[in-house]
């Protein structure tokens, strides 16, 4: 379980409809911190390593399966109370319940659910995590966001390292790997093979 002393940020998500909207299937729009999914816009930069808690608030008048890519979370609060035991341990998926009450003149009161999740998957514009409702018309409609996770992928400083001239074969390979120096006097104590974003293998 992660601890909320270690956490370096608290950020705030709001969940709202929004009617008259064109462009969308059904009498509502689904929308998360007050505008449409967009592919070109990145909501949050999340430094790698990271523990943050997200705040969502909800003034929908549904319900909202709120999904995550890339972490799993442990839910602190809904509405205040903590959860169920049912809802401890690790999850990537949290019920975000409709607004409170209302009715004609009466917005009600919104709905409040906190999650504190670790970040430790590197991802960029071009590969941006997301993080939607689960109820496929309401994400289509909208509902979703976009994040990138940044900073080094790895602890290891580069800035001294002399440049090798070396060959990688075979590639692709499924178990050994070999690694050729054009010097015969070179070679490497440590490597480390990461992918194209910055994960190791």
């Amino acid at each position: 379980m992660l601890k909320v002393a270690d956490v370096n940020i608290t950020r705030k998500l709001t969940l709202s409809d929004s009617a008259g909207v064109s462009g969308i299937l059904g009498p509502n729009a689904f929308i998360i911190n007050h505008k449409l999914f967009d592919i070109n816009y990145i909501e949050y930069k999340v430094p790698i390593g990271n523990t943050e808690i997200w705040e969502i608030t909800s003034s929908s008048i549904f319900g909202h399966p709120f999904h995550i890519h890339d972490v799993e979370f442990n839910i602190i609060s809904i509405n205040g109370a903590a959860p169920d035991p049912a809802l401890a341990g690790w999850k990537d998926v949290v019920f975000i319940p409709g607004r409170n009450g209302g009715g004609p003149g009466n917005p009600g009161t919104p709905s409040v659910v906190k999650f504190i999740a670790k970040f430790e998957d590197y991802a960029d514009a071009l590969h941006p995590f997301m993080y939607h409702c689960h109820i496929s018309l309401h994400e289509d409609e909208g509902m979703m966001g976009q994040f990138v996770v940044v900073g080094s992928p790895t602890d290891v400083d580069d800035k001294n390292k002399d440049a090798f001239l070396f060959s990688v074969y075979p590639n692709p390979t499924s178990n050994k790997l070999f690694i050729h120096f054009s010097d015969p006097s070179q070679s490497a104590y440590y490597i480390k093979i990461i992918d194209v974003l910055g994960r190791g293998k």
